[in-house]
């Protein structure tokens, strides 16, 4: 059975507070849903994705508030974690995001984050990593909201967004998007994402420090070599291709064997104890990855190929045929119609 997203139960305390401050008891209601409330006071104890579903969907129920997601997103916890003391000591926003793209995953397995730069602006695509919950109203307006508030928090100053695009459809009243946001909003979009000037990621954080930086993000890499180091191997070196990629380099055997700290014929050793090889683990992540690019229309399919280290976009499109029948054109128009 394939593992549960969870993200630190801690990063539900805006949902909590929301609770409180509707006159619900936070404990009896955590006893309703299932969970045992010890879980608020623990610093290391997780709640999956289905459980944050199930719980948002009935707190919004309870509070009769359908725009829930927003309003946890307004609410910031300021709980303290090792990826906030990293993100909080880089120098600028741009500095910060690919921080959080790199460790995110020790306090929030659920999401997933993107930077696409297309000329003089910025996409931030988020995404909630199962697809049946990145078009949830209340999870999906909570991720990209706090987020947003999360940047303010960050530099101090007020974030002057181009747009913001969500999967889900429209509400009909969407003025508390426009209140938060001060922006257009799209619904029914390709992706999740927040678009601003690529300039506005040069915005310089509030107390930049070096030295605390390079002390705290030390400390995350070990606290990740030690979550990845529970993982099956097949699921490490997947978790590290994924990484390479968003960072623009080709995943070579050789390099991932080396951030392992493994020899290259102990890893493939490794891979064919758990019935697979580099290869076929390069091809699904690049197709899990290409599937999900060409949702996003603002991403060119010659794009796409680069993104996935291909050196040519008629090697894509042969890689892509002869996994699905189709060319990323085709897969993409047809993707189109169907929305």
């Amino acid at each position: 059975m394939q593992k549960q997203p969870t993200m630190l139960f801690s990063k539900m305390t805006s949902l909590f507070k929301l609770l409180e401050n509707n006159g619900i008891d936070v404990e009896k209601f955590l006893v309703s849903e299932g969970i045992d409330p010890k879980h608020r006071r623990s610093p290391d104890s997780r709640i999956s994705l289905t459980q944050m579903h199930a719980i948002t969907h009935r707190a919004a129920f309870l509070m009769g508030d359908s725009h829930l997601g927003l309003h946890q997103g307004e609410v910031y916890s300021g709980l303290p974690s090792i990826l906030c003391y990293v993100m909080m000591n880089c120098h600028d926003l741009a500095e910060a995001l690919e921080k959080c793209r790199t460790y995110q995953r020790i306090t929030d397995e659920t999401k997933q984050l993107d930077i696409i730069y297309k000329g003089d602006t910025a996409v931030l695509c988020a995404t909630i990593v199962k697809d049946e919950f990145d078009t949830d109203i209340h999870l999906s307006d909570a991720m990209l909201c706090s987020l947003f508030i999360f940047f303010k928090f960050l530099t101090g100053k007020e974030i002057s967004l181009k747009e913001v695009r969500f999967r889900h459809a429209a509400l009909k009243d969407i003025s508390e998007y426009t209140r938060i946001f001060q922006c257009p909003v799209k619904f029914n979009s390709e992706t999740n994402a927040i678009v601003m000037a690529k300039k506005v990621l040069n915005t310089r954080l509030l107390h930049p420090n070096h030295e605390l930086l390079a002390l705290f993000e030390k400390q995350a890499a070990e606290v990740l070599r030690k979550e990845l180091s529970t993982e099956s191997c097949s699921g490490r070196v997947s978790h590290m291709m994924i990484q390479f990629f968003r960072e623009a380099h080709s995943p070579s055997l050789e390099a991932i064997a080396k951030r392992m700290a493994l020899s290259v014929r102990k890893l493939q050793m490794k891979l064919k104890e758990e019935s697979t090889t580099y290869r076929k683990l390069l091809n699904t992540n690049r197709m899990n990855l290409a599937l999900e690019y060409l949702k996003d229309t603002n991403v060119s399919i010659c794009e796409i190929s680069y993104l996935l280290g291909f050196s040519e976009p008629s090697t894509f499109h042969r890689f892509f045929k002869k996994l699905t029948g189709s060319t990323p054109l085709k897969y993409r128009e047809k993707m189109d119609v169907s929305l």
